[in-house]
């Protein structure tokens, strides 16, 4: 087990040299597990500039004391925890049904959410939602979202919805509407592909394509395209 000094140091002086400066952060800390408390509070920006991954954190700590901290890296994990935010790394698979919970998942994890909780997906992770969930998609990341899910799509995310389900669109990613689903995009280079009854607003991208039963609106144009047939109004 490595000593609470050589934890700390180390990770000021990962920090220092990616240009973040957190001994004020870490200056209160007296132990390994309030160091790994803090560390949870500033996950996101230490893990993706990638001061801290997964071997690092392994490293210095065991699964055991992840866990507690609510950070999961391995298996299967079932959330238990209203209120709180939990987050999930590797190849971690993770479900999830209740509503107030809020999941961070990096790397190749997998969600699965059935409440009206919110997931935040980054790097490789995979997203399965529904019931009302809102999911926010950045980087690299995949999500099969149904059921009247919300989810927000950014960078290079992919998304397929269906049932009702509505995504706005600021990334160039590529999402596939089905079944009523809807699309606000504000990115030129976004790729839509719209299916079955669903309906696109965008700003002139070029990107859409509206197939049978399906209704993009492009708005600065005033172009609506009905099914592949464009109509002016």
């Amino acid at each position: 087990m490595k000593k609470f000094g050589i934890i700390k140091d180390d990770l000021i002086r990962l920090a220092s040299e990616a240009g973040l400066f957190l001994e004020d952060t870490f200056k209160h800390c007296s132990g390994r597990a309030q160091l790994l408390a803090k560390i949870k509070d500033n996950f996101k920006p230490m893990y993706s500039m990638e001061i801290i991954d997964i071997d690092w954190l392994r490293n210095y700590y065991s699964e055991e004391d992840l866990n507690r901290q609510l950070i999961y890296s391995t298996g299967v994990v079932e959330l238990f925890s209203d209120f709180r935010t939990s987050i999930i790394i590797g190849d971690c698979r993770c479900v999830s049904s209740f509503n107030a919970t809020t999941v961070l998942a990096f790397d190749k994890a997998y969600i699965k959410t059935m409440g009206i909780g919110k997931v935040y997906g980054y790097g490789n992770s995979n997203i399965e939602a529904s019931s009302f969930a809102r999911i926010y998609a950045y980087d690299r990341c995949h999500v099969k979202a149904s059921n009247y899910a919300t989810v927000f799509s950014f960078d290079q995310a992919n998304v397929q919805a269906s049932d009702y389900v509505r995504v706005f669109v600021e990334g160039s990613g590529e999402t596939i509407l089905k079944c009523h689903s809807s699309a606000y995009v504000r990115n030129l280079d976004a790729q839509v592909e719209a299916n079955g009854y669903s309906n696109v607003h965008h700003n002139g991208a070029d990107g859409v394509h509206v197939c049978e039963h399906a209704v993009a609106v492009d708005n600065p144009h005033k172009g609506v395209t009905f099914g592949g047939e464009l109509a002016i109004v």
